[in-house]
């Protein structure tokens, strides 16, 4: 019988990919030491006094008052109870650090004892994230934001996967659902779900759609201890944003993942709260995005069984990827910017609740406030790049004192092109703008509509003959100029 490993050897695509494999993780490991996160990590495990099966890092700036006890309500009803806590507060001032504090004492005792707190003074919110990985003791470390929910099988979940799927990542399915926190009244500052469960990352880890955009909340991600601590694949801390995406990436390239279809825990959409979309200003976000792009093209892809069909798919058939990935994507980045001086400022926009059907038809809910009473227009900008059509579109804005402003298709300004029934973007940075009721306090603005990202040939036929003629009428205006002299 031939010798199989002497044959292994020879292939040529094994030897490329342990080449790669090997490259990277070498270039992984030297910036795990320049970081000074190696010596962290050695530190950390001469001082281990125990091995949970699972370390939960929470990174809080102490702003979330209400949802950090929540997410402590929610580690309080674990079934599994085998996890420590890392929570690492970040650039906290003297009260938000008492109020940390306060809310961690007032726990139960046994979720007390697997509390460690760690005080990040410097860094982005990248960092919080490597002081807790290089900390950690379990065999598996995971990042829960201070606003997520997670359910009572969530540690559960996590723990019989890794037992039949060792050294893989973990993704857990994930529902959204839209929040918003309470601006007055006898409950301000509570918070409320305002919408039912979304099933968006409720599905398998797919490499093929996963290269594009990221599809896994982190809450739904837990990683083998040995990624970190042992490979050296820390969080870049050069990225402001996608730091998630970024590391998912990375991981999975040498370990894989393994996907539990049962939800266990839920990402949390803020209407009405600040988070990294409204923070980060858009050329961040695409900054970090193509960043990430590069390195994800720069490696050889390691396809598991079954992927290449979903490649045969994405060939074959142009609307598979909108199925797998979703349709509510296509608005991922939208925004609506607010004018109430000479131009339009990047601190002045709000990201809004999304709710789309898979037939395209959408609604986005923008909770602004009062602040926004002196703006004399408005501007949505549904996505980044086209093409997009977009039809039967309107905007509702309502106000605190009752009344409304309702504007269709045709009462707004747009740089597209009017096409039959429909509005076509094919440039990038699509744009909408109305003129809204100066001086009157808005309580609630809704953009609804129809999309799709596909021309049909109807379509395609009139936007011919359209660019035909106006190729026409420019020709025959440059003669009459040449004619008159």
């Amino acid at each position: 019988m031939r010798n199989m490993e002497t044959i292994l050897d020879s292939v040529v695509v094994l030897n490329e990919l342990r080449e790669n494999i090997n490259e990277f993780l070498n270039a992984s490991y030297e910036a795990f030491v320049e970081s000074g996160y190696e010596k962290i990590t050695a530190e950390s495990q001469k001082k281990k006094i125990n091995s949970p099966f699972l370390s939960i890092v929470i990174r809080t700036q102490g702003r979330r008052e209400e949802s950090l006890r929540e997410v402590f309500l929610c580690l309080e009803g674990q079934e599994n109870q085998d996890f420590e806590v890392l929570l690492c507060g970040h650039k906290l001032n003297e009260e938000e650090q008492e109020l940390v504090h306060r809310i961690v004492e007032q726990q139960g005792e046994s979720l007390r004892k697997k509390i460690r707190y760690f005080a990040v003074d410097h860094g982005n919110r990248t960092t919080p994230l490597n002081i807790g990985f290089a900390q950690a003791w379990g065999e598996y470390i995971i990042t829960l934001d201070d606003d997520d929910i997670v359910l009572d099988h969530w540690v559960s979940n996590f723990y019989h996967a890794a037992q039949k799927h060792y050294g893989k990542v973990l993704y857990n399915y994930t529902f959204a659902q839209e929040w918003s926190v309470i601006e007055e009244g006898e409950y301000s500052g509570g918070l409320r779900a305002e919408s039912g469960f979304d099933t968006e990352f409720a599905k398998d880890y797919n490499t093929v759609t996963q290269v594009e955009l990221n599809r896994c909340p982190p809450v739904g991600l837990a990683y083998p201890a040995s990624v970190f601590q042992k490979m050296g694949i820390i969080f870049d801390e050069s990225l402001t944003t996608t730091e998630d995406w970024d590391y998912l990436m990375r991981a999975a390239y040498v370990c894989g993942v393994y996907s539990i279809p049962m939800p266990a825990c839920i990402y949390r959409k803020w209407m009405n709260a600040d988070t990294s979309f409204t923070i980060h200003k858009k050329e961040e976000w695409k900054k970090n995005y193509d960043t990430i792009v590069r390195r994800i093209t720069s490696k050889m892809l390691c396809l598991p069984v079954g992927d290449a069909k979903n490649i045969y798919n994405l060939l074959r058939d142009g609307k598979w990827f909108l199925r797998q990935t979703h349709i509510e994507s296509v608005l991922e980045a939208e925004r609506i910017y607010f004018k109430s001086g000479k131009f339009y400022s990047e601190e002045d926009t709000l990201h809004g609740a999304r709710s789309i059907s898979q037939s395209g038809e959408f609604e986005i809910v923008y909770m602004p406030g009062r602040q926004y009473c002196r703006v004399t227009k408005m501007r949505w900008d549904p996505v980044e790049k086209g093409i997009l059509l977009l039809t039967a579109l309107q905007v509702k804005i309502n106000y605190y004192d009752e009344s409304a402003l309702v504007l269709e298709q045709a009462d707004v300004k747009h740089n597209g092109i009017d096409l039959a029934e429909y509005i076509l973007f094919m440039q990038d940075d699509p744009q909408v703008e109305w003129n809204c009721r100066e001086g009157k306090d808005i309580r609630k603005i809704t953009i609804q509509g129809k999309l799709r990202v596909d021309i049909p040939l109807e379509l395609c036929e009139i936007l011919l003959k359209k660019k035909r003629t106006v190729k026409a009428e420019d020709i025959i205006k440059k003669i009459k100029k040449n004619i008159s002299g």
